[in-house]
């Protein structure tokens, strides 16, 4: 394991966002499948979200459950090829971003 809290798992193999679904369920990323990555800033609206996407978030953002994340400023989304990008927020986002292979670039690592 590279980088683990509450939310979100790195290892060898990718991504795993604990609580992706709004029933709970995982949702695991692998590092071939991600054609891009970008840094965002969370806004006042994008603080309060639970899960999910909408307003203050990007549209095409799909958030995991996070009930932290009011406390956060940063966010991960993630091209997988689909319509909806997974997007992280994890505790530790220098220890998240270190914890990447060189391969998964983040387009503006520090929001």
């Amino acid at each position: 394991m590279k980088y683990e809290d509450s939310t979100v798992l790195v290892d060898n193999d990718g991504i795993t966002i604990k609580r992706y679904g709004i029933f709970g369920s995982s949702r695991a990323i692998r590092f071939g499948d991600i054609e891009a990555g970008e840094a965002l800033r969370l806004g006042s609206v994008g603080k309060w979200r639970l899960v999910g996407s909408g307003p203050g978030g990007g549209t095409r953002n799909w958030y995991g459950w996070d009930n932290e994340r009011r406390s956060k400023e940063a966010a991960y989304s993630f091209d997988v090829n689909r319509f909806w990008r997974p997007t992280v927020t994890p505790d530790d986002p220098e220890a998240f971003l270190s914890a990447l292979p060189q391969t998964v670039e983040i387009a503006d690592p520090r929001p």
